[in-house]
């Protein structure tokens, strides 16, 4: 579980530098895993315990299918105003890992990929961390960089292919140090932002 806690401190240590703060809650054997500045929830990612159907193995005619314990992702989202900074990444990465630490007897993630990204081969945020679709799928002869998709649940096995994937992201998005601190770009959306909540406290006052 020693890669799983390292990566566990990587996300947090770039998440404080960027000035953010991370929460979790546990409802119902639910898990909400948010990103805040300040009081504003930049980012969020629900999911929980569950039980799905897993692809063990596949043939060119046939493929293997099982019922497994899984950690299943039921919704993630990113407030417009904070997109582009990698967040959902980095809670992608945190929630699955310390679940993984909570509940160590599970190997399998699993969720239903309804991204605008879904069926686009490069840059699909879940396929850079080793999702892969459970169901058989056919390349789009219209387009050769977007996929003909059959369903959209998508899994992951936990492994050390995972661990070698999740620290390649976390370095390419925000520096091999660990984390860096916020772009320049991040910092004048911050500043746009806050000059927004300025103004609707003015109009408040005059109403």
């Amino acid at each position: 579980m020693e890669e799983y806690q390292a990566l566990l401190d990587k996300v947090q240590t770039i998440v404080t530098l960027m000035g953010y703060r991370i929460e979790m809650k546990l409802t119902d054997e639910t898990y909400v895993f948010s990103i805040y500045d300040n009081e504003t929830k930049a980012c969020y990612i629900q999911l929980g315990k569950s039980t799905g159907t897993i692809v063990i193995g596949k043939t060119r005619n046939k493929q293997e299918l099982e019922d497994y314990d899984t950690i299943d992702i039921g919704w993630l989202s990113t407030d417009p105003d904070y997109q582009g900074q990698g967040l959902a990444l980095l809670l992608i990465i945190y929630s699955i890992c310390y679940l993984k630490q909570q509940l160590p007897y599970i190997n399998y993630v699993t969720l239903d990929d309804d991204s605008n990204r879904s069926n686009i081969i490069e840059k699909n945020i879940y396929d850079t961390l080793g999702f892969a679709f459970r169901d058989n799928i056919r390349m789009d002869i219209s387009h050769t960089k977007k996929l003909d998709l059959t369903s959209p649940t998508k899994q992951l096995l936990f492994s050390s292919e995972f661990i070698r994937r999740a620290n390649l992201q976390l370095d390419k998005k925000f520096g091999g140090s660990g984390g860096k601190r916020k772009s320049k770009k991040s910092i004048k959306n911050k500043k746009r932002r806050k000059k927004k909540k300025k103004r609707k406290k003015k109009k408040r006052k005059k109403n």
